[in-house]
C-alpha cells in the first residue's frame, strides 16, 4: 500500500483506465472514498461515447407539417396569454374551451393535431400563473411567443411517436427515409 500522506490520505491514482479516479484511505481504514476529478470524462483513445450530437433535417413536406403545427402551437398560446391578460386566471380546462370554441379560430389552425394545441395552452397557463405569483401586473403577465424566437418546441405526447415518426395518422402521406441526420455511425 502507498504511503500515508500528513492528511491521512493515501493517493492512488487508476492509470489504466479511459478515466482518472482517486482512491483516498479516510481516517478511519476501513473505509475508502473514490473521488472524480471531473465529471466531465474525456480521453483521447475513447471513441464511443454514451450521447451524441445529431441534427435533424426532415424532407420539405415534413418540415412543412412541422413548421404548420408550430405555428398553430403558437397561435394558441398567444391566444390563450391575450385572454388571460385582459379576463384573468381561469382553470387551463375552462382556458382551453375558450381558445378553441373560439368562432374567430383560422381553419388552418382547426386542421392541425388537438393534442399540439392543448399542450400549448396548457404551457401559457403555467407561464401566466408563475409570471402573476412573481409579482407582475395582470396586463403585462405571461410572454407571448414570437415567430422570431431562438428556440422554438412543440410538445407532443408519448402516444403520438409510432411507427418511427411523430403522429403517423397526419404524416402518412410522406415517403420515408423522411428524416435524414448528420450522424456518421
Amino acid at each position: 500500500m502507498a504511503s500515508i500522506c500528513e492528511s491521512g490520505s493515501a493517493p492512488y491514482t487508476l492509470a489504466k483506465s479511459w478515466f482518472t479516479a482517486e482512491l483516498k484511505n479516510l481516517p478511519n481504514g476501513k473505509w475508502l472514498k473514490t473521488s472524480f476529478q471531473s465529471s466531465t470524462v474525456s480521453g483521447q483513445d475513447c471513441i464511443h461515447l454514451k450521447s451524441l450530437h445529431i441534427r435533424v433535417y426532415p424532407e420539405k413536406n415534413l418540415l412543412g407539417i412541422w413548421k404548420k403545427w408550430l405555428a398553430a402551437s403558437r397561435y394558441c398560446f398567444n391566444q390563450a396569454i391575450a385572454y388571460q391578460r385582459k379576463h384573468g386566471l381561469i382553470s387551463k380546462y375552462d382556458l382551453r374551451k375558450v381558445v378553441l370554441k373560439n368562432e374567430s379560430l383560422p381553419d388552418w389552425i382547426k386542421e392541425s393535431p388537438y393534442h399540439l394545441k392543448v399542450n400549448a395552452i396548457y404551457d401559457a397557463n403555467a407561464a401566466f400563473k408563475i409570471s402573476r405569483k412573481s409579482g407582475t401586473k395582470q396586463q403585462l403577465a405571461g410572454k407571448f411567443r414570437s415567430i422570431r424566437d431562438r428556440i422554438q418546441s412543440i410538445k407532443f405526447r408519448v402516444e403520438d411517436f409510432k411507427k418511427g415518426t411523430w403522429l403517423p395518422s397526419v404524416t402518412f402521406i410522406i415517403k420515408y427515409p423522411s428524416i435524414r441526420t448528420n450522424s456518421y455511425y
